[in-house]
């Protein structure tokens, strides 16, 4: 019975998760020794490649991460 159990947690912590990953944009204001810093985040990728896209001319730098951290777009 235990054993039912720890997938039912396993699932719904799957779920949760997958509810709670997000697109992230990042963004270098003006140097490439400055850290990333967050300028938004999105519930899926093409809105966030698109608000990167527009915003990419008044940065440094811009990337697109997934939500398991690799870099989707970038500029």
């Amino acid at each position: 019975m235990k054993h039912k159990q720890n997938d039912r947690n396993e699932n719904q912590q799957e779920r949760i998760f997958s509810e709670l990953a997000l697109w992230v944009l990042h963004y270098k204001p003006n140097k490439i020794s400055q850290p990333w810093s967050i300028l938004d985040t999105f519930d899926n990728r093409l809105s966030a490649i698109i608000k990167a896209n527009q915003v990419s001319s008044k940065y440094f730098m811009v990337k697109v991460t997934s939500p398991d951290g690799k870099i989707a777009w970038s500029n």
